[in-house]
């Protein structure tokens, strides 16, 4: 089993501000780092998720106070890092991807 990479859809609507389409910054970076890192994309499962709560893919994974993303869940199901940074980092330690710069 792969570890599975959780991510806003781009382009999400906010019922608190109609008319107006948003992006997450944090997923954003990761689409980068995706992009320029593609052995990422075959070692990671990556899934879009929509913006509206609950999330029912990550309330019935990692529980209902966890839905924030991005995060990354690790293969066993139950691990999992919801920061930007942690993900970074966990990406650079095990894939070999660039760490950010401090």
């Amino acid at each position: 089993m792969k570890n599975t990479l959780y991510l806003l859809k781009m382009g999400f609507s906010d019922l608190n501000y109609p008319g107006s389409l948003f992006l997450c910054p944090d997923c954003t970076l990761l689409e980068g780092v995706l992009a320029t890192n593609p052995e990422l994309r075959e070692s990671t499962d990556i899934v879009y998720v929509d913006f509206e709560k609950p999330r029912k893919p990550l309330v019935e994974l990692i529980g209902e106070e966890n839905q924030s993303l991005p995060v990354l869940v690790f293969a066993d199901g139950q691990t999992f890092i919801n920061d930007v940074d942690g993900i970074l980092a966990e990406f650079a330690v095990t894939n070999g991807c660039p760490k950010k710069h401090p």
